[in-house]
């Protein structure tokens, strides 16, 4: 099948699209969150670096979690794109949801948890997203396409650190800075499983490929 009606078929791009705005935060999580805890909430280099490690236990139990829930709906007979589109990127809104929802509110810890859900419970995506690609995609095609989807969702970690720096700098203080920094990330992330619970069907694109 040609690479072209592969890579524009609506599942396709809206996986793209949701991975891109997981990762997105991801890439936050690794260059700006421990910044954040010590020059944005004044947490002490020691209690910041334990306090980062945080998101990233949680993220792997969202995983293993999120990814045993949705075998466990196929299996049941719920649809793929009920068990992996929509799980998958609606994790990734509830993330975004998180997200905008920082800067509104107070305390360290209760900010921690924001992050942590809203960068942690997108990452099953990670796993449900291949998994939809390679569903509809040809054996002798997966890996080229898994490796060309796989390049597109990572340049979100070279654009997303950049990004919010810039707004960092710019900003009036730092701590606004990585408020809004991280208020920008919720609404990509927010934005990007909206649009991934819409249009990622694999069931109909793979009809139509038939």
């Amino acid at each position: 099948m040609p690479y072209a009606r592969l890579l524009l078929s609506p599942t396709v791009l809206a996986n793209a699209v949701t991975e891109f705005g997981a990762y997105w935060g991801l890439s936050l999580l690794i260059a700006w969150f421990p910044p954040y805890l010590i020059a944005g909430l004044g947490v002490p280099d020691s209690t910041a670096h334990a306090i980062a490690a945080v998101p990233w236990a949680v993220n792997a139990a969202c995983i293993i979690g999120l990814s045993w829930y949705s075998q466990r709906l196929l299996n049941r007979g719920v649809s793929s794109r009920m068990a992996r589109g929509v799980l998958g990127a609606g994790s990734v809104f509830v993330g975004g949801l998180a997200l905008v929802a920082m800067p509104y509110v107070d305390g360290l810890w209760l900010k921690v948890l924001i992050v942590t859900i809203g960068i942690s419970i997108p990452s099953v995506i990670y796993v449900l997203g291949p998994a939809v690609i390679s569903e509809i995609t040809p054996v002798a095609q997966r890996g080229g396409l898994l490796a060309i989807n796989n390049a597109t969702v990572t340049s979100a970690g070279l654009v997303a650190p950049y990004l919010t720096g810039s707004v960092i700098q710019s900003a009036a203080t730092q701590a606004e800075g990585y408020v809004q920094g991280f208020f920008i990330c919720g609404v990509i992330t927010l934005v990007a499983g909206l649009i991934g619970m819409l249009f990622i069907r694999p069931e109909a694109d793979l009809r139509r490929f038939e």
